[in-house]
């Protein structure tokens, strides 16, 4: 009889375990069940605000584009006038680094009339050209002093003298000076812009001719001496006015 009762208490306490443990687990599953849902409430709440960045974005985006369409309708486009294009000094290969020439005879044509004269061009190759203009018994009465950055042309006679860059002075000649051109008639040869061997240069409705007679040939890397003028006691005038 005792073991009788001594198994029913025991069978009484496993059946009270086994309902403990499974309300434990329900419990616990409850808790998960709980904090999975504030889970999903809480990625759902940052995808709707994800949702609106990305609707602020997209309006953003649509009023930039709104203006950059606007500002392309307010472009101005320069008038003919107006040059936009400068000339590109080509690059060349160095075929010299000194040169020498004397003795070019130069015909200029000018309002109608024709001068006759004499060059003497002294030149380095990166750095200047010099042309001494020469009318009777070899005295220099004009010369040009080009650097690759600037002209400068001078009237020994009348003491006068004009310089300006590139730039300026292509914003009305034709067609366009540049340093290598200048370079080309130191190397004893007429450039490429020159026509049936003459040069011909217009501005302000006027034209100037240039012709050289190349007689002899440069003296290519000797040593030379080239002297500037002193343009201080000369009077600046504009050339092309």
């Amino acid at each position: 009889m005792k073991k009788t009762v001594y198994s029913l208490m025991i069978m009484a306490a496993m059946v009270l375990m086994t309902a403990c443990s499974t309300s434990r687990q329900l419990a616990e599953s409850q808790a998960r069940t709980a904090r999975l849902e504030q889970n999903i409430d809480s990625l759902t709440s940052r995808m709707n605000a994800i949702s609106q960045q990305m609707t602020q974005m997209q309006e953003q985006l649509k009023g930039l584009s709104q203006q950059v369409s606007s500002s392309k309708t307010q472009i101005v486009t320069p008038t003919p006038s107006t040059p936009t294009v400068q000339p590109v000094t080509p690059v060349s290969t160095k075929k010299w680094d000194t040169s020498y020439l004397r003795g070019a005879k130069a015909s200029v044509e000018f309002g109608g009339k024709t001068y006759k004269a004499t060059c003497t061009i002294t030149s380095q190759w990166d750095s200047i050209v010099v042309i001494s203009i020469s009318l009777v018994f070899g005295i220099e009465v004009a010369r040009v002093e080009a650097t690759p950055k600037e002209v400068i042309v001078i009237n020994k006679l009348e003491k006068e003298y004009d310089r300006a860059p590139y730039s300026e002075i292509n914003k009305q000649v034709r067609p366009f000076v540049t340093y290598e051109d200048l370079r080309t008639i130191a190397g004893g040869e007429m450039p490429s812009v020159a026509e049936n061997g003459v040069l011909r240069y217009s501005a302000m409705g006027k034209t100037v001719a240039l012709a050289i007679d190349f007689q002899n040939k440069p003296i290519f890397n000797q040593p030379v001496s080239i002297s500037r003028l002193d343009i201080s006691r000369y009077k600046k005038i504009k050339l092309l006015k």
